[in-house]
């Protein structure tokens, strides 16, 4: 069996994060964006390897992105420009979920535990990864990285090295726009023809926040149609 890539094993911190998207929309163009990130990381205090390591990572969140979701990306590039700062996470929550399959299973199999336990472990989520993924030195290091950098997103808290993860407060977003575009986020992650709509609203890969959506705002989108299966089923997919 093929081993599914990884990817996502540098901590990225979310200046970086907003680093990116900025540039990229400045350039309006995906070389000259990586050209001018590749000069920003000489400056800073990181080897050859780790530079291109994490310029990789940065690059397939916002400017690499496969064709079928570049309209999704520019959308997402235009709600960057028009939101306030604290909710451009939203935005990088969800190229980064639809860019690295792994970083979705690890912040699911994150999100599940905190609602179960109030709190998780680096080692319960390992051991979760593990059983979908395979035992790979790789893996754990992604696992590593990836709570760091949620930790430098205050989306998670770790209160000294051998104590639990704990969840910040949930991050609120009054605007609409956020919010259907971080929903389609996910069905475009999940790579579902449709997902079941309870599941949706309740979906563990968005733990950090505070989803402020309607029925009837999912049907007036016109991203999205809903039907019915069954009596009390409701499915949603993507037009």
């Amino acid at each position: 069996m093929k081993l599914r890539r990884i990817g996502f094993s540098r901590f990225i911190s979310r200046e970086w994060l907003d680093l990116v998207a900025r540039t990229l929309i400045e350039t309006g163009d995906a070389e000259k964006a990586q050209s001018r990130l590749k000069s920003f990381f000489g400056e800073e205090a990181l080897g050859e390897v780790a530079r291109r390591k994490t310029l990789d990572v940065l690059s397939r969140i916002w400017i690499r992105v496969p064709e079928k979701h570049r309209e999704f990306r520019d959308r997402g590039l235009d709600l960057f420009q028009r939101v306030r700062p604290d909710e451009r996470l939203w935005l990088h929550w969800g190229m980064i979920l639809v860019a690295y399959p792994v970083f979705l299973d690890i912040v699911v199999i994150t999100g599940r535990l905190l609602g179960l336990q109030g709190e998780v472990t680096s080692g319960q989520i390992r051991r979760g990864i593990v059983s979908e993924w395979g035992d790979r030195t790789t893996l754990t290091r992604s696992v590593g990285m990836i709570l760091q950098s949620m930790r430098d997103w205050r989306v998670l808290v770790k209160n000294g090295n051998h104590k639990p993860h704990t969840q910040s407060r949930k991050i609120e977003s009054d605007n609409m726009d956020v919010n259907l575009w971080i929903i389609e986020a996910v069905l475009r992650a999940e790579d579902a023809p449709a997902l079941q709509l309870t599941r949706l609203e309740g979906h563990s890969a968005l733990f950090p926040f505070n989803i402020k959506l309607s029925r009837s705002e999912l049907l007036e989108s016109n991203h999205f149609e809903l039907s019915r299966q069954g009596l009390n089923r409701q499915i949603i997919s993507l037009r």
